[in-house]
C-alpha cells in the first residue's frame, strides 16, 4: 500500500510538473487581429523576419491582418525577456499598409519560438514581400510583386502585374519552392531550388541553383554554376558558365552561349526561326525533329561533329577544324537555320 501511495504521488508530482511547463510557454504568446479599410491603399507591405507568412486572397475592400508570437520554454524570465526583443506592428502610410517585424539588434534565436502572419487581401493590390528564415505562401497578385527572401520555403500562386507600368522583381536567396504561374518578370536566384510550372517573360541572373521551367514563352537568363531545365519555351536566350542546361523542346528562336558546363537543346516537331549556339569546352547535343528541314552552318575547334544526316551536309576537315553546311530534310528552300560554332568539345546532331 505504500509503495502504491509513493507511485500516485510521483505521476501526481510529475502531471504538476507538465502542467506547469504548458502553463508557463502558453502564457508567452502574443497575439493580434485587425482589420484596415482600403480607402486609397494600393499596395501591401510584408516586411517579415524569422516567419511564416501566409498571403491570402478574399474579394472584400479591406486587409486583414492577423500576427501572433508563441514562445517554447518553461523558463519565465527568459521568455518574457525575448518576448519583448520581438515587436509586430502595422501602419498606414500615403497609398501603403506596412506590415513590420522588429527585432532587437542582438536578438536571442537559442529559444524555441514562432511568428505568424495570416494576411487576408485583395489580389489587386500590389506586393511587397520581404522575409528571411521562414516560410512565405503567397495565393496570388494581379498587381504586381515585389519580393526580396532569403532562407525560405515559398510556394506561390498566380503572380502577374500590369506590363505597362511595372514587371515583377523577385530575389530568392537559398530557397526551395513552386510558383505556379509567373507574369513578366526580373529573377534573381542564388544558391536555391525553384521550379516554375509557367511564365510569360522572364529575365533572370540565376547562380549555383537548380531551376525547373514548365511552360514559359520568352526566356533571357545568364546563368553560373546551375542546372536549368526548361520544358518548353518560344523565345529561349541563355549565356551560361559551367552550368547544366538542358531544353526539351524550343519552337520559335533560341540563343546559346555556354563555357564549359553541357547542353541539350531539342525542338519536336512544327516550325522553328532559328537556333544559335556559341559554345566553348562546353559538349553540345542538338535533337531536331526528323521530319524538319533546316539549313544548318558551323565548325568545331578540336572536337568531334557527330550527325544523323551527315551525309545531306558538305563537310570539310582543316586541321582541329571541322566545318559544316548544308540543307537538312526535303525542302531546299526551308528559312529555318541553325548556327552552330564550338570550342574544344563535341557537337552531336541525333
Amino acid at each position: 500500500m505504500r509503495r502504491i501511495k509513493t507511485i500516485l504521488i510521483a505521476i501526481l508530482t510529475s502531471w504538476i510538473s507538465l502542467s506547469s511547463q504548458d502553463r508557463s510557454a502558453s502564457d508567452f504568446t502574443s497575439y493580434s487581429l485587425e482589420v484596415f479599410p482600403l480607402h486609397n491603399i494600393t499596395q501591401l507591405d510584408v516586411r517579415a523576419k524569422h516567419a511564416q507568412v501566409d498571403l491570402v486572397n478574399w474579394d472584400k475592400d479591406s486587409i486583414s491582418v492577423e500576427a501572433s508570437i508563441e514562445i517554447y520554454s518553461d523558463k519565465p524570465n527568459l521568455a518574457k525577456e525575448m518576448m519583448n526583443e520581438i515587436k509586430l506592428k502595422t501602419v498606414g502610410y500615403s497609398n501603403t499598409l506596412l506590415v513590420k517585424t522588429s527585432l532587437v539588434k542582438d536578438f536571442n534565436r537559442t529559444i524555441p519560438y514562432k511568428i505568424k502572419y495570416t494576411i487576408f487581401f485583395p489580389k489587386k493590390l500590389g506586393l511587397r514581400i520581404e522575409n528571411m528564415h521562414g516560410r512565405v505562401n503567397l495565393e496570388g497578385v494581379h498587381g504586381g510583386v515585389f519580393a526580396n527572401i532569403s532562407y525560405c520555403d515559398i510556394q506561390f500562386g498566380k503572380i502577374s502585374a500590369d506590363t505597362s507600368k511595372s514587371v515583377n522583381h523577385i530575389n530568392l536567396l537559398h530557397c526551395n519552392g513552386i510558383i505556379k504561374s509567373l507574369g513578366s518578370s526580373d529573377i534573381e536566384i542564388n544558391n536555391s531550388t525553384i521550379e516554375i510550372q509557367e511564365a510569360d517573360h522572364i529575365n533572370a541572373i540565376t547562380k549555383y541553383s537548380l531551376l525547373k521551367i514548365g511552360r514559359i514563352k520568352d526566356y533571357q537568363g545568364s546563368s553560373q554554376v546551375d542546372n536549368i531545365k526548361i520544358k518548353a519555351g518560344d523565345f529561349v536566350t541563355i549565356n551560361s558558365n559551367n552550368s547544366i542546361i538542358n531544353v526539351q523542346n524550343f519552337t520559335q528562336k533560341a540563343l546559346f552561349e555556354g563555357h564549359k558546363g553541357s547542353l541539350m537543346v531539342s525542338h519536336s516537331g512544327g516550325s522553328f526561326r532559328e537556333l544559335t549556339i556559341n559554345n566553348e569546352e562546353t559538349p553540345t547535343t542538338v535533337k531536331i525533329d526528323s521530319n524538319t528541314s533546316y539549313l544548318l552552318n558551323g565548325e568545331v575547334f578540336n572536337g568531334k561533329f557527330t550527325h544523323t544526316h551527315k551525309d545531306q551536309l558538305k563537310v570539310v576537315t582543316d586541321l582541329n577544324k571541322i566545318g559544316f553546311s548544308g540543307v537538312v530534310g526535303k525542302d531546299p528552300n526551308t528559312q529555318r537555320k541553325v548556327i552552330i560554332f564550338n570550342k574544344n568539345q563535341k557537337v552531336e546532331f541525333n
